[in-house]
Formats: structure tokens, sequence, C-alpha cells
């Protein structure tokens, strides 16, 4: 199944999960919303600064956008979700900095650690943890220099660009600011299929290049599912029915 084919599916089992949840007023009913969030992306390769244990990753970090369509599905969250950003990075003893820009699309589900934990306690509280994880397609182009950048020594993705899928994990806090509108913090790393985010493969048995994303974003249920017998729909942040 090619990249194309699992985007589809995604999609296919989104809408279809929306549509049948909500017609069956299921326990697995929930809230349909969008939401942006921004934060700072860093990078993780083979160019990060050396001898440092306590940062594996790079000092530099990018401004990133990411917008998103998410279903509630119980204890389960379906996000449909964009990211544009770029990444730098460098390494002084081998005298290189890299440059990059990148917008991937990916598919996340996130578990309501709150409904596992406390079970049905947790609709009466206005904060939720999650854990997530889910699977991205990466498109982007770097530049690799020498350290006072005046020198190109590599390029990728501009005759042909860049791509790479990516695998995601991580973790957040949603809370409730008001009915129908949460606040959002989130902690994810990506790890790459490929060794050229910062144009340069030191190895091709070596691990691959990667980022982690750190953000602050909102979201708005724009669509709710109703209670059973009743009109009314369900407060933000209440994953499952009652």
């Amino acid at each position: 199944m090619n990249r194309t084919n699992i985007v589809s599916l995604f999609i296919l089992l989104f809408l279809s999960f929306s549509s049948l949840t909500e017609a069956q007023n299921s326990n697995w009913s929930g809230p349909l919303s969008f939401g942006i969030s921004s934060g700072a992306t860093a990078y993780k390769g083979d160019l990060n600064a050396p001898n440092n244990p306590w940062m594996p990753f790079s000092k530099d970090a990018n401004f990133t956008v990411a917008g998103f369509f998410a279903k509630d599905l119980g204890p389960l969250n379906l996000r449909f979700q964009m990211e544009i950003g770029g990444l730098k990075g460098f390494n002084a003893n081998s005298d290189e900095r890299f440059s990059n820009n990148f917008y991937e699309y990916n598919g996340i589900v996130s578990v309501n650690i709150n409904h596992l934990i406390q079970m049905s306690n947790y609709r009466d509280q206005g904060y939720h943890f999650y854990v997530l994880g889910g699977y991205g397609m990466l498109r982007y182009t770097s530049v690799l220099t020498n350290y006072l950048e005046t020198v190109v020594v590599n390029k990728v993705g501009f005759s042909s660009i860049g791509r790479a899928s990516t695998i995601i994990a991580g973790a957040g806090l949603k809370i409730k600011v008001i009915d129908k509108v949460n606040f959002m913090t989130e902690f994810t790393y990506h790890m790459a299929s490929m060794d050229d985010l910062d144009a340069k493969i030191a190895d091709i048995d070596a691990a691959k290049d990667g980022f982690y994303y750190v953000s602050i974003g909102m979201s708005y249920d724009i669509l709710g599912s109703s209670t059973r017998g009743g009109s009314h729909y369900r407060k933000s942040l209440r994953w499952g029915r009652f």
C-alpha cells in the first residue's frame, strides 16, 4: 500500500467513524473539532552539537505552525493534521551547518489517560492528559553549508523534493477554556525514514534524522453528538456518552 492510499484510507475511516457514531449515538460518539497550534521544532540527527548528553537535539529552534481536524471516539481521538516549518542544526567541530524547510501531513490517534485511570469520573474534569502515536509524510528542502555559511556543500529537494515518512509519538494536555473551546499543549517526536533532512548522509546504517515539536494551540468543537433522547450537544472535553 503506497502512501497516498494510506492517507486516503485514514480520511475514509475518519469520515466513516464520524457519521456512524453520530447516527448511532453510541458510547464512541463525540465532537468533531478543528484547531491550530504553533511552537518550536528542534532537529535531532548527524549535526547535533557533540558531547552534550543532556541535550540530544539542536540548540537552534525554528517556528512551526499546524492546523488540524479531529474526531473524538470515546477515549480515542482521530486527528488529520498538516504542519509547516523548518529545521536548523550545526556542528562546529566538523565545520557544518544546515537549514531546512518542510511540510508534513499526518494521521494521529491519541488516547485519553484520564478515561483509562478514572473511568466515568474523568468527565467531570476540565483537563485531560493523553498520549499519541501516528504516521506522517514529510516533504522538505535542505541546504548544507560550512559553519560560516559561505560555501554550499550539498542540497536536497531542489531538483526533486525530499521525501520521507515519519513515525510520531508524544503526549499532551488539553484544558477546557469555555464550552467548546479548549487549550492544548503538546510534545511530539517525529522519527524520519531518511537520513538527509540535514542534507548529509553520515552512514547508510546510521540512525535516521528526526525532530521534536513543542507546541501550544486551541481547538473548537464545531459538531457535537446529541445525547440519547435529547437535542443538546455534549460539553467540550467530554469524550464519552452521558
